[in-house]
Order: C-alpha cells, then sequence, then structure tokens
C-alpha cells in the first residue's frame, strides 16, 4: 500500500495534470513526503522505501520540467522555486 500510495498516486496525478500546465507554460506540482527514507526507522522500512522512490521522481521530474514555466517540487517550494526538496521540522 504505501508504494501504491506513495509513488503511483503521484505519477497518476502528473499524467492527468502536467499536459495542460505545459501547455499554458505555468503551474506546480507539490509532492508531501516524509523522512523516513533517509532517517532510519526500522519499523518504517516499507514507507521509507516507497518515500525514497516518491522523493526520486520528484527530483526527477523538477529536473525534466525545467525551462517549461512548470514546476515540480516538495513542501514551500511553490512560492521560493529554488530548490526541489526542503526538509521541515527534523532535528539531527
Amino acid at each position: 500500500m504505501p508504494f501504491e500510495l506513495e509513488v503511483h498516486s503521484p505519477i497518476q496525478l502528473t499524467r492527468a495534470l502536467l499536459p495542460a500546465m505545459i501547455a499554458r507554460r505555468g503551474g506546480t506540482l507539490l509532492v508531501t513526503s516524509g523522512a523516513s527514507e533517509h532517517r532510519v526507522q526500522p519499523y518504517l522500512a516499507n514507507v521509507g522505501v516507497a518515500l525514497g522512490a516518491q522523493r526520486a521522481y520528484a527530483r526527477q521530474l523538477a529536473g525534466e520540467l525545467a525551462g517549461t514555466g512548470v514546476y515540480a517540487g516538495l513542501w514551500r517550494m511553490y512560492t521560493e522555486r529554488d530548490t526541489a526538496e526542503v526538509e521541515v521540522g527534523f532535528t539531527a
């Protein structure tokens, strides 16, 4: 279930929304995620794998969309558009 929710859902939504965004040369795809893919928590291993895949998808998508007027990223990037991800509320 984590993979369907965290990876398949963003891919399906992107496929549905992206063509119109590219056509009008503007739009934002924001993906929310957790940190369990890079902050080891054994009881969340299945979620961590899915979140790692989701994070990679969002970062790759951000790179592919460069120059189209459409932005993809995680969290606060809608207004800043200076990075593809930001960690919020996590400490070392």
